[in-house]
């Protein structure tokens, strides 16, 4: 395992090294600059001619271009200009090797796209300071490259999130294997992206559960780890987010040697690491083909804390939501003056529910509809018992009284924004789509939806619901009165495409009307 460590670390600082291109005809040539730079520490490529050196670009990592200007088969400024017309080459700074005092050459190499020039014969100081010189610009530049497309990368993700962000279907665990789908890298030339992520998420009884992920193929692999990492990853404070970039040399310090045994354990060397912790979530991202710094936590930074704060949004949301429906529950049973009551207002919202799923209307209206669809008849709670029991007919003052029940229940919804849909039905459920309802006799599309729906399914409940003043009806008979008419009941008492969904479910009706019998 030791000499497995060594060799990784050999090949990891290997990699991490600076690699340069010469290119020239001449043997002596490039064995000089080979000489020169090699007590920098780079890496030295060799090519005889232009398509040698394309040959190498191609399939090495060069950083730097050194480029003799006369050679046999393709001069050096056409080389020069092809790398830089390419896409893919032309961030590679090119050095020209130039003639002493030939000024015409440096305006050539200049239109062809050079960044800087040396003479012959060689100069060490003026070689290695402006080959420091560029490199240095080159890891600036790629640096704010890195840093740009990590920007957009953050901004088209929380764009992505926000456009499809549902508090009341928001998962954590689910948000997250989104974001580590976006972070981690896919293909080798993906520098600017680690190879592992691993996450850990607080579980119950405050044991925190650590999942692996890397890319297998085309798909995101995810595995739960056997064991809680979390207590060996270093950490400057005892409380509060903490973040951190580790590179090879610095990884292998002492404080970081358990989190290294630990890893052995999955087969994993860790050549870099970045991490951020965070009450609650933890990320921690290994292994990038580059040198990571502090702004690769911040990266990290930023996407946890926007998922934590997706994730408390929703869950506050979802608290509220409970709330509401507690609160649509209680004033419910102010309506609950007979035995059946109970079963009756859960049906309206049930019915009306999945009438409002068949007319394809979003989910949000058939989760509201379904829940207040409950309070249809609050205003009950105005109306004297002896009105609503009376077993003979009314009278006209009497009816009057009854009919008001619609206008009490949205008095007492009053304007509260959550309350919209139920003040809606609770004042219009009477209505009917031939202008022949009550209170105010409205017709066709004038009513609310949700009132038009709601009146459908009030009117079969209520026909299945025994009344002081008749007998039940069963479902066929329901059915046929709702479809047909009575004379007190006619079809175009309904809005046409409600009527077509409860003749296409009636089945469904029954159903839901049986399983409530007797509760």
């Amino acid at each position: 395992d030791y000499l497995t460590c060594i060799n990784f670390y050999g090949w990891y600082m290997e990699k991490m090294k600076h690699q340069i291109l010469c290119v020239d005809s001449k043997s002596f040539n490039l064995q000089l600059l080979e000489l020169i730079l090699r007590r920098d520490d780079y890496i030295i490529f060799k090519a005889k001619d232009s398509e040698e050196a394309f040959d190498l670009l191609r399939t090495q990592n060069i950083d730097l271009v050194i480029l003799e200007t006369s050679m046999a088969s393709i001069d050096g400024f056409r080389t020069c200009s092809r790398i830089k017309d390419d896409d893919n080459l032309k961030n590679i700074p090119v050095i020209l090797i130039t003639n002493m005092g030939l000024i015409e050459e440096r305006v050539i190499g200049m239109r062809a796209g050079a960044d800087d020039f040396i003479t012959k014969p060689f100069d060490n100081m003026e070689v290695t300071s402006k080959v420091g010189r560029l490199l240095k610009r080159k890891d600036i530049t790629e640096r704010l490259h890195l840093a740009y497309r990590n920007l957009t990368t953050l901004t088209e993700f929380g764009e992505e999130m926000m456009d499809t962000f549902n508090p009341f279907c928001f998962d954590l665990m689910s948000h997250i294997e989104i974001l580590v789908n976006k972070i981690i890298r896919k293909t080798e030339i993906q520098e600017e992206k680690p190879g592992i992520v691993m996450v850990g998420v607080m579980g119950g009884k405050e044991v925190r559960q650590w999942y692996y992920f890397e890319h297998s193929g085309y798909k995101l692999k995810k595995t739960l780890l056997a064991f809680d990492i979390g207590w060996k990853l270093p950490l400057q404070k005892i409380d509060g987010p903490e973040s951190c970039a580790f590179n090879k040399e610095s990884i292998s310090s002492s404080h970081l040697y358990p989190l290294l045994e630990e890893l052995k354990s999955l087969d994993i060397d860790i050549s870099n690491m970045v991490s951020f912790l965070n009450k609650g979530l933890h990320i921690v991202a290994l292994n990038y083909n580059r040198k990571v710094t502090d702004y690769d936590s911040l990266v990290l930074r930023n996407m946890v804390m926007q998922s934590q704060f997706l994730n408390s949004i929703s869950s506050r949301i979802k608290d509220s939501d409970d709330m509401f429906s507690y609160a649509v529950d209680t004033l419910s049973e102010l309506t609950e003056k007979n035995a059946n009551a109970e079963s009756h207002i859960l049906n309206v919202g049930t019915y009306s529910a999945i009438m409002a799923e068949q007319l394809g209307l979003p989910e949000r209206f058939i989760k509201t509809i379904c829940t207040q669809a409950r309070m249809h008849d609050l205003g009950n709670c105005r109306i004297p018992i002896s009105i609503l029991h009376k077993p003979g007919k009314l009278t006209d003052e009497e009816f009057t009284e009854v009919k008001n029940h619609t206008i009490y229940g949205a008095e007492i919804l009053g304007r509260h924004d959550g309350f919209i849909m139920a003040k809606n039905i609770s004042i219009a459920h009477h209505e009917k789509w031939d202008g022949s309802g009550y209170p105010f006799g409205l017709r066709g599309e004038t009513i609310p939806v949700e009132a038009r729906i709601v009146h459908l399914a009030d009117q079969y409940d209520t026909l299945r619901s025994p009344k002081v003043y008749r007998k039940l009806f069963d479902h066929e008979t329901a059915c046929r009165i709702i479809t047909e008419g009575d004379g007190r009941t006619l079809p175009s008492h309904f809005d046409p495409k409600v009527l077509r969904v409860f003749r296409e479910m009636t089945s469904r009706f029954n159903d839901i009307h049986e399983s409530t019998v007797g509760h």
